[in-house]
């Protein structure tokens, strides 16, 4: 009758180069749960706290995917959401249309790079974005 996922935590410990042993003071969790381990810091030094964290990262764990919240924004709908922020702003038809331009390859691009939802999207793939960019400054 025990849990499952078996959540420990605990301290980390790290070499230096010299070759002594430093714990870390923030709690640490790790796991091991369908035969796929992992591990995640905790990000507390309180220990309370830590205990906390476990818990809610074992029902994060055990909460299927189908019913873990899906991120609700596109690359498509934040191009447009932010279209419309910037006509509010009252900006030139012009410079609109340039942000339109840029927003509508940055979306094709990342569709054709496998990112369906913004929050895959982060500094590499927006300099990937910007080594392959047809646009010219």
């Amino acid at each position: 009758m025990g849990t499952e996922p078996v959540i420990r935590i605990g301290h980390r410990e790290y070499r230096q180069r010299d070759g002594t042993v430093i714990v870390c003071k923030t709690w640490y969790a790790d796991w091991c749960f369908h035969g796929k381990p992992g591990a995640r810091s905790l990000r507390t030094r309180d220990e309370a706290l830590a205990i906390e964290r476990a818990i809610q990262l074992r029902v994060l764990l055990l909460t299927p995917e189908a019913l873990r919240p899906k991120p609700l924004i596109g690359f498509s709908t934040l191009a447009e959401r932010y279209l419309e922020y910037q006509r509010q702003r009252d900006h030139a038809p012009r410079t609109v249309q340039k942000y339109d331009l840029v927003l509508r390859e940055l979306s094709n691009w990342a569709a054709q790079h496998g990112l369906h939802d913004i929050t895959q999207f982060n500094e590499g793939s927006y300099w990937a974005f910007h080594a392959g960019c047809s646009m010219k400054a």
